[in-house]
C-alpha cells in the first residue's frame, strides 16, 4: 500500500454476474468500512479510489477520497483510525442480464516508513433498483387487454 490508489495495485475487489430474464439493475452507491493502522502512529493518511467496469470494458474511476483515515497516536507509537465511506455508482449505467460487474477499491498512502495496513469490511451495494424490461411490460399490457376484451363479450 504505497503511492496513489489505482485499479491494478493494492486494492480490495469483488465481482458479480447478473442473470434475470425480466429485469435490469441500476446501482446507486457502494458503502464500506475502511480502517488504517500504523506501528509508528504518526501521520498515516490512507487514500482510496473506486474503480468499476462492466464485462471486459476498461476500469473507470468513480472518485475517492484523499487523506481518508488519518492515524496518529501520541506516546504509544501505534495507532489506528476508521470510518464509513460511500461512493456514487449511478453512472455505471444499466446492468443487463448476463453482465458481469467488477468493483475495486484502490488504496494508497504516502506517509513514509514503518509497518502499516488498511482493512476493508462491510462492503455493500445500496439502492439496487430492478427495472422491468420493455418486453415484460408489453406482455403484461397484452394480457390485461385480452382480459378486458374477453370480459366485454
Amino acid at each position: 500500500m504505497d503511492g496513489t490508489p489505482d485499479s491494478t495495485n493494492d486494492f480490495a475487489g469483488f465481482s458479480f454476474s447478473y442473470n434475470s430474464a425480466t429485469h435490469h439493475l441500476n446501482l446507486d452507491k457502494l458503502s464500506f468500512d475502511l480502517a488504517a493502522a500504523s506501528d509508528t502512529g504518526g501521520g498515516l493518511n490512507v487514500d482510496y479510489e473506486i474503480f468499476a467496469r462492466k464485462n471486459a470494458d476498461p476500469f473507470a474511476s468513480f472518485g475517492g477520497l484523499k487523506a481518508g483515515p488519518s492515524v496518529s497516536a501520541a506516546g504509544s507509537g501505534k495507532g489506528w483510525d476508521s470510518g464509513v465511506f460511500e461512493q456514487d455508482l449511478s453512472s455505471l449505467g444499466e446492468i443487463n442480464s448476463g453482465d458481469t460487474v467488477e468493483v475495486r477499491i484502490g488504496l494508497g498512502e504516502n506517509s513514509g516508513s514503518g509497518a502499516k495496513g488498511a482493512f476493508i469490511q462491510g462492503i455493500q451495494l445500496e439502492g439496487v433498483t430492478a427495472i422491468p424490461e420493455p418486453s415484460s411490460t408489453m406482455l403484461v399490457l397484452l394480457a390485461g387487454g385480452s382480459f378486458i376484451l374477453r370480459r366485454r363479450r
